[in-house]
């Protein structure tokens, strides 16, 4: 979870001059942590299962 926090905040602080040309780059961006976050949770309820 700390890594899915850190990348938002870099990302939330970069400034419009540091922003990809593309302007796709959000779909790629949210995708990625959509997918972290997916992540994160099945981890979470796999541990919760197994104990």
């Amino acid at each position: 979870m700390a890594g899915v926090i850190a990348l938002t905040r870099y990302v939330a602080g970069l400034r419009e001059w540091e922003l990809p040309d593309d302007d796709a780059w959000h779909r790629v961006f949210l995708r990625g942590l959509a997918d972290a976050i997916d992540e994160i949770g099945m981890a979470k309820q796999r541990r919760h299962i197994g104990n």
